[in-house]
């Protein structure tokens, strides 16, 4: 067993992160395109609420995966199947992940709530 402590990009798996960048970055794009405006405080705001929320995603599916014992049986992890299997190694670090996690909704929360401030009135909620 590994015994050395992961980093903090091993544990939010930050390499899949691409996965919610180009979604966002072609929307924006596709954005800008349409009504030839960017402001560039909203897409930072959009970009840091993508990220915080694939986070929570990633930490929470591995928080998942071990309690519910799928990461016990998988044999043929990789780095495309399986999640990261962090807690499977590190168990002391449950507490670390779900403050990893709860963090990234948190964060997520407050930048949507940022966002309402950049979205027409007739579209909210």
């Amino acid at each position: 067993m590994d015994k050395k402590t992961p980093s903090f990009f091993q544990k939010i798996r930050a390499p899949f992160l691409s996965s919610i960048l180009t979604p966002l970055i072609v929307g924006t794009l596709l954005s800008l395109k349409i009504t030839g405006n960017l402001n560039f405080f909203a897409f930072f705001l959009v970009l840091i609420d993508g990220i915080a929320l694939h986070v929570a995603t990633n930490v929470y599916n591995d928080i998942y995966d071990t309690i519910q014992g799928t990461d016990k049986v998988n044999v043929h992890r990789n780095e495309f199947s399986g999640g990261s299997g962090i807690l499977l190694n590190h168990p002391e670090l449950m507490g670390e992940m779900f403050w990893i996690a709860r963090s990234a909704l948190i964060l997520a929360f407050f930048t949507t709530f940022g966002l309402m401030f950049f979205v027409n009135k007739v579209f909210w909620p």
